[in-house]
């Protein structure tokens, strides 16, 4: 059973693509072959409720060289209000650790990307961007066009 299967998240939501896209804002995750990569539709497929406050991917990153390295990348594809992204990763990150499956994983570092449309907002959300950081251990990235590397998750 995958990472995020154990998760609970439903097969219908999980792929082996590399890359999302939505709202004109599009990503892709260039890794080398030996990483196994997951990604699930997180908003609209695996959480469906009334919280609306939920990102819009989260890819599992895996080393297929039996050395452990986990990675958990969250992604939501905005074209503005760079805010409301850090308040949909917090509450997304809340939902994860409180999964049981999420705590089992103490080595496994967490990343988030908001692709922006432009990243004047950024600046005047500072504040929340490190207290979300600091609040779930995750590195929070915005950016225009996004390409994750290898180095963009410490790999």
């Amino acid at each position: 059973m995958t990472f995020l299967a154990r998760l609970g998240i439903p097969a219908r939501c999980i792929s082996g693509d590399r890359q999302a896209s939505e709202h004109g804002r599009r990503t892709r995750l260039d890794l080398p072959d030996h990483f196994t990569v997951e990604r699930a539709k997180v908003d609209g497929c695996w959480c469906q409720d009334g919280d609306p406050e939920r990102v819009d991917y989260l890819f599992s990153v895996a080393s297929s060289q039996g050395n452990g390295i986990q990675r958990a990348v969250l992604i939501e594809l905005k074209g503005r209000h760079f805010e409301k992204a850090l308040t949909q990763i917090d509450s997304t990150l809340k939902r994860l650790t409180s999964l049981p499956a999420w705590r089992g994983t103490a080595d496994m570092k967490t990343f988030a990307f908001v692709v922006l449309a432009n990243g004047r907002e950024v600046r005047g959300a500072q504040e929340k961007q490190l207290a979300v950081q600091k609040r779930h251990n995750v590195r929070i990235t915005a950016k225009e066009n996004l390409v994750i590397t290898t180095r963009s998750i410490d790999l």
